[in-house]
């Protein structure tokens, strides 16, 4: 670029050559603060403080042996940290527009300074030398995020286990959506308001209710079980482990749907992992075990219809013969039964990753029965 300068101080003036160098600083400088901007917002989102906010306080320590006055100061410097991020990128926001402002009227001394053809060059250059400083941007900080995040991580005792999440895809997974999806799927997320559901517990609740027969008992616990729902609901907190949680599994969320149609999630056969594998391979190892016509047969229709007549035929006759009450009819009378579903397991520790036939049976014709006959 000097040369670039040279020529274009020889043939325009050093005016001109002097509003190409203020254009191209600014260019880059806004490029930087775009860059960090969307840095802080991602720390703000995840609840991360940068390293620049939190060595600024390094030194600032009280001393005193009380735990509860140490806990109260921690709390105060982080409290204190979260407002000078806010105010950092209301700062960056206003650096922003300033810097927007000054390369507008540089690009307007230059186009009356010089030629169309040599603007739109010395523009188009600029806008590449942008997009390379965007991108060494980009990649400091996102190690920078991840950095965070690990020591976020480490605080709230969270750790990651490698062994627990096997990736069969050429697919990269954040980390904190590795450790969330490694928990599998009787992990509980902590509570909400919009997921919190009165009406299940109360139904589920109410058949406990009954199983009492004095009537004031009864309205006594639907009386206590309304409070109690009524306070929950209001004092809903989350500490910051639950905080990191909830935004784990939005951003996870957010990033299984962006590969929904390429890739499946599903326990391992052996080991209590999770497994991603790529749905094309799946349905692929699935169709090819349906093809031994050792084992399967297709029937021509299907008899889940004829298989609930039964079930409930036997139910009759149980209630009938007075074996059943009318309450345990009602739970064993099926009225919505669906066929039996074919689901795989893959086997982790066998080479080409075989898939385990697995049939499931939840809500077949004779669900409820085979319960009670086992009981």
């Amino acid at each position: 670029m000097k040369d670039f300068y040279k020529h274009m101080k020889y043939k325009h003036g050093e005016h001109t050559c002097m509003t190409l160098k203020r254009y191209s600083k600014l260019k880059q400088r806004l490029t930087k603060q775009m860059a960090q901007l969307k840095f802080l917002l991602e720390c703000r989102k995840y609840n991360l403080l940068p390293n620049h906010l939190t060595n600024a306080i390094k030194k600032v320590n009280i001393n005193t042996a009380s735990h509860k006055l140490k806990a109260q100061t921690e709390k105060t410097k982080q409290l204190f940290l979260k407002k000078i991020l806010n105010i950092d990128i209301t700062q960056t926001n206003m650096n922003i527009k300033t810097s927007k402002t000054h390369l507008h009227h540089a690009q307007q001394q230059l186009k009356h300074s010089i030629s169309k053809i040599e603007l739109d060059s010395f523009i188009c250059k600029q806008d590449c030398l942008s997009q390379r400083i965007k991108k060494e941007r980009e990649t400091i900080q996102t190690s920078k995020l991840e950095r965070l995040k690990y020591q976020q991580m480490q605080k709230l005792g969270i750790d990651l286990n490698n062994d627990w999440f096997v990736n069969k895809t050429d697919i990269d997974f954040p980390v904190e959506t590795k450790w969330l999806l490694s928990l599998g799927r009787k992990f509980t997320l902590p509570t909400t308001k919009t997921s919190f559901q009165p009406i299940r517990m109360i139904a589920e609740i109410e058949q406990i209710i009954q199983q009492e027969k004095d009537d004031r008992v009864k309205e006594i616990a639907r009386c206590k079980l309304s409070n109690n729902i009524i306070q929950f609901k209001r004092n809903i907190r989350h500490n910051s482990a639950e905080k990191f949680i909830l935004e784990t599994f939005n951003k996870t969320k957010t990033f299984l749907k962006s590969h929904k149609d390429d890739i499946i999630l599903t326990d391992a056969d052996k080991g209590n992992k999770t497994v991603v594998m790529y749905k094309e391979d799946y349905t692929e190892k699935m169709n090819k075990l349906l093809d031994d016509k050792n084992t399967y047969k297709i029937v021509r229709n299907d008899p889940t219809n004829a298989l609930q007549r039964k079930n409930n035929t036997l139910v009759d006759e149980l209630y009938k013969s007075k074996i059943i009450d009318y309450r345990g009819k009602q739970q064993l009378v099926c009225t919505a039964a669906i066929a039996p579903r074919l689901y795989g397991l893959p086997k982790i520790h066998k080479p080409d990753l075989p898939l385990r036939p697995i049939c499931s049976s939840i809500n077949v014709p004779c669900y409820g029965l085979s319960k009670y006959i086992k009981r």
